[in-house]
This record gives structure tokens, sequence and C-alpha cells, in this order.
């Protein structure tokens, strides 16, 4: 993040930026969420102070294929780059349950 933040102008864009994000921005497209067909597991990092800690339960109350969510206590807005294995973990365990319902559903 040290270029975002590298001067005041920055700073200000950067914050401007989050701010931005306060309404969810997903509201516009839920509809779209709600006929999604793909299975979806949400990793999300609870220490995170620019996206809500509220909306994983969003989306999973939007999306029909929900697979569950795994919260991250201490993870902050770039975990998944900080953290590759967590990522993988979790895409192995989406991948299985998901194979597991399609094959049951056939």
């Amino acid at each position: 993040m040290r270029p975002l933040v590298a001067t005041m102008d920055r700073k200000v864009l950067t914050n401007r930026y989050a701010v931005s994000l306060a309404p969810n921005p997903l509201l516009g497209i839920e509809s779209g969420l709600r006929q999604c067909t793909v299975p979806t597991r949400i990793v999300w990092g609870m220490a995170d102070t620019i996206f809500s800690t509220k909306n994983p339960d969003y989306l999973y109350e939007v999306l029909p294929q929900m697979m569950g969510i795994t919260r991250l206590r201490h993870a902050k807005l770039f975990f998944p780059e900080e953290h590759p294995d967590i990522i993988a973990k979790e895409a192995r365990h989406l991948w299985e349950l998901s194979s597991v319902r399609f094959f049951d559903n056939a």
C-alpha cells in the first residue's frame, strides 16, 4: 500500500475511494446475484476496516449456491497475497463440496 499513501494527495485520494465504498456496491446487482449458479465460498478478513464485516452474511443470504464462509479474525484487505495457503485450502474445499453436490444432483 506504500504507493497509495506516499504523499498527502495520494492519502486523500485513497481515503476518498474507501469512503465511496460505504454503501454496499452489490445492492445494484442483487437480482443477478440471486440467479448465480456458480458454487461460491467466501473467505473474509474480519480486521479489514474498508468493507463491513456484515458483507459476508449479506452474500450468504443472496447467493443461492453458497458453500460456506471462513472468517479470518486478524486478516485485512490484502490477506490473500499474504496467506495464499489459506486461499488454496479454501479453493480445494470448495471444489470438493461443489463436486459432491454436482454428482449428487446428476
